[in-house]
């Protein structure tokens, strides 16, 4: 018990450690500043609050997601298929359709380099503070909702969020492309800012549609979803990621504020800032929350058991 409780605390004193590393760039003379180090600075960051999410979930319910997702080769590569297609996805989206930031510092051969080991890191660093901040509201809470059996309309409120799901998805593509292609400004770059304004309710449209068919395909393979939980009056997973995501937007964004590693463009309302962000950008934070964490779920049955729990369903 005494060892667990040394490793316990080694964890958190490393998340600790390379936190405040991810910070130096502040400190450092502005001619080390490029690509290598923001990045170096950037990866620290996000793996600090990894190891504190770790510590936190340990030292709660003595669960961990890191243990489950190095349990086994099946295990690690469900997590790096997950975040790779979440990725694939969020980019497509929001970075090459709809424009809504780029990266100074990047080139085509930069970004390919890190895309698989760079979004790994970040929907870990997603997925461990939303359990983090979730465990922490059913501790305060006395303990988890279990979701013992079905409603009996819930498989025809399944059936319809899948059929709103394929229409608002499809849609939203079609009149998305539809924009982008009658907008002779644009085109695909990872360094400059094109001002290339898709409407923004159509990036909600397919966000809406990917996550709406996520939530079908959960309640499919028997396994507990978001609209599940809030169904039967469990909201502390909506609660958790509301919390987390502004917490995780505003702390990130601290890493952020005199290199630009990445720039914010084409967001509604980009005039109307919190803090120097664009308001749209912080109040879409959960969005991205939901879809990954659904997506996760979905792929992986192993490492989705604390996600949306309570989820004992019979």
């Amino acid at each position: 018990m005494e060892n667990k409780k040394k490793h316990s605390r080694l964890i958190l004193y490393m998340g600790a450690a390379v936190l405040a590393i991810s910070y130096s760039q502040f400190i450092i003379p502005d001619a080390l500043i490029n690509f290598t180090t923001l990045t170096i600075f950037n990866t620290a960051f996000m793996l600090g609050i990894v190891l504190i999410s770790e510590w936190t979930t340990r030292r709660i319910k003595q669960e961990s997601l890191l243990t489950e997702i190095f349990k086994n080769k099946k295990t690690f590569l469900l997590f790096l298929v997950a975040s790779t297609l979440g990725g694939l996805i969020l980019d497509l989206i929001c970075k090459w359709l709809a424009n809504l930031w780029f990266y100074a510092f990047f080139t085509p051969q930069k970004y390919a380099l890190l895309f698989i080991g760079g979004f790994a890191l970040y929907w870990l660093m997603i997925t461990e503070s939303y359990l983090a901040i979730k465990m922490l509201l059913d501790k305060l809470k006395h303990g988890r909702r279990k979701i013992t059996k079905s409603y009996k309309k819930e498989r025809g409120v399944n059936i319809g969020i899948g059929l709103c799901g394929i229409v608002l998805l499809s849609a939203g593509l079609l009149l998305a492309i539809f924009e982008y292609r009658s907008r002779t400004s644009c085109f695909f770059n990872l360094s400059i800012p094109i001002d290339c304004k898709i409407n923004f309710i159509f990036i909600l449209m397919i966000f809406l549609g990917v996550w709406f068919l996520l939530e079908f395909l959960e309640h499919y393979l028997k396994r507990t979803s978001l609209s599940k939980n809030i169904l039967h009056g469990y909201f502390t997973p909506i609660i958790a990621i509301i919390i987390c995501s502004f917490m995780l937007a505003f702390i990130m964004e601290t890493q952020n504020l005199f290199y630009n590693y990445w720039i914010y463009f084409n967001w509604p309302l980009q005039h109307v800032l919190i803090l120097k962000l664009p308001i749209m950008m912080v109040l879409a934070w959960p969005l991205h929350y939901i879809f990954f964490l659904s997506l996760l779920c979905t792929i992986s049955k192993d490492l989705s058991k604390s996600i949306w729990r309570g989820d004992t369903i019979k």
